[in-house]
């Protein structure tokens, strides 16, 4: 179900990006460019004749005529138990919610256009890289309600991830992170360092002749997602930081001497073998090979866990490397979370309903439905600090060990800017990798490529 995850988040964050910089370039004044002049705080951000909050038959003084829609997943059994909370919901308060399958890799695009519709969900399941292109725009409602007691009950990364421009927005479910996956039976534990881990690869990479029967480690070079650590180890960055911490747009570090030495340093990789070596190969062919027992360790997460389950694999995930200076190496992330709908007809019975989801009991039924109860694939990875705690968790090495990766990770940064490097990343690195494009001069019309989309984004051009 995840083979091509990541390439999906790309195609999609790409393809929205492109949409973006039209509409920026267009000038018209309309569609999003109207939205976004509202105040995203307002109370008019929900429909003027709603009927929300009046005493219409509920004890619980929320209204039993509301029809709330929530748009989850497409995992079956999460959203099973996602319909089954919802029932006992109108049990206890008399408003009927209705759950919907969703993929939230297309919700830049379905969202906008289905805000304000006869058909608008009230609450929607996305992930924190869109964060910011829907608040900015005004389709999500703050969430402002948020208490020491609420906020004690997650980890912080759920919240932070779901702020833009210091407003909340979401409540983090699962955190989507990487670390390194490998097979027990080909190696007991990772290596402490990056430089440690490429020598252990070599190591442990096995030939016949000219042909590998064995990989120490398999890496996609043109992913920018999985390798970003390894350019990140070498100085090399996307954006910068502010004083306060917060992303730089206007510091794009793609063509850095560090990202240059990185890039190098993988093409050597590649000159080993120790890469895939065309541009048709994707990470989703590593963790095939993975799954036949061919590699015994690569930079991945979880999501083919029942492949791996149902080939034999004894496999773990651990942290990333250190990087070679001994500061802690991140993977990028991204948070997956509900938000809420600024049009909703009902938005004091959808906060009603977005609070009843985040209770620890709800947020456990959860979590084990989507990770497959029993077989617990760590498709799914906890905010929630409850259920982190929990037997479920507590007694599975995997788990425990999902969680520990990902609440190391550098959340992907959720400002409108950031997506644009996705227009031109995937080009870029198969140019290097499998064209034989010189790296300095690639990257820097890489970089000028995504420092031209964010100006023209911000009609400066």
């Amino acid at each position: 179900m995840k083979n091509a995850r990541v390439i999906r988040i790309l195609a999609f964050c790409a393809a929205f990006a492109m949409l973006m910089l039209a509409a920026a370039c267009s000038n018209t004044g309309k569609s999003s460019g109207d939205l976004s002049a509202k105040d995203p705080g307002s109370a008019n951000g929900s429909a003027s004749g709603s009927e929300s909050g009046s005493a219409s038959g509920s004890a619980s003084g929320l209204n039993s005529k509301a029809k709330l829609k929530v748009w989850f997943s497409l995992n079956t059994a999460e959203n099973d138990a996602l319909q089954k909370i919802a029932d006992k919901f109108k049990a206890e308060t008399g408003v009927s919610v209705e759950v919907l399958d969703s993929n939230f890799f297309t919700i830049r695009q379905k969202f906008p256009v289905a805000a304000q519709s006869s058909e608008k969900p009230d609450i929607v399941y996305i992930q924190s890289a869109d964060l910011g292109v829907l608040a900015s725009n005004g389709y999500l409602q703050p969430i402002d309600w948020l208490d020491d007691e609420t906020r004690s009950r997650f980890y912080d990364i759920g919240f932070e991830a779901m702020k833009y421009n210091g407003v909340y927005y979401g409540v983090g479910y699962s955190i989507d992170a990487y670390g390194i996956v490998y097979n027990k039976a080909l190696i007991s534990e990772i290596p402490e360092t990056w430089s440690e881990y490429f020598a252990k690869a070599r190591e442990l990479t096995q030939r016949n002749g000219g042909e590998i029967t064995l990989y120490g480690t398999l890496v996609a070079p043109n992913n920018y997602w999985f390798i970003y650590p390894l350019i990140r180890n070498e100085g090399g960055y996307y954006f910068g930081r502010n004083a306060d911490g917060s992303y730089n747009p206007d510091d794009i570090g793609i063509d850095t001497e560090g990202t240059k030495v990185a890039i190098n340093k993988l093409l050597q990789l590649k000159a080993e073998g120790l890469t895939t070596q065309s541009y048709t190969e994707t990470d989703s062919n590593v963790s095939a090979r993975f799954a036949n027992g061919k590699v015994a360790m690569f930079i991945y997460g979880l999501w083919d866990a029942a492949i791996y389950r149902s080939k034999g694999i004894d496999y773990r995930i651990a942290p990333l490397p250190r990087n070679d200076d001994g500061s802690e190496s991140k993977p990028l992330a991204t948070v997956q979370g509900f938000v809420l709908n600024r049009f909703s007809d009902w938005p004091a019975e959808a906060k009603a309903f977005l609070q009843y989801i985040m209770k620890d009991e709800n947020q456990q039924i959860l979590y084990e439905a989507g990770n497959g109860g029993e077989a617990k694939t760590g498709y799914r990875n906890t905010c929630n600090k409850a259920v982190a705690a929990s037997s479920y968790v507590q007694e599975s090495e995997v788990l425990k060990s999902l969680l520990s990766v990902s609440l190391t990770g550098e959340v992907f940064p959720n400002n409108p800017e950031a997506v644009v490097i996705w227009n031109y990343s995937t080009e870029a690195l198969n140019a290097i990798f499998f064209k034989g494009a010189p790296v300095d001069s690639k990257l820097k019309e890489f970089s000028d490529a995504v420092k031209a989309d964010i100006a023209a984004m911000r009609g400066k051009n």
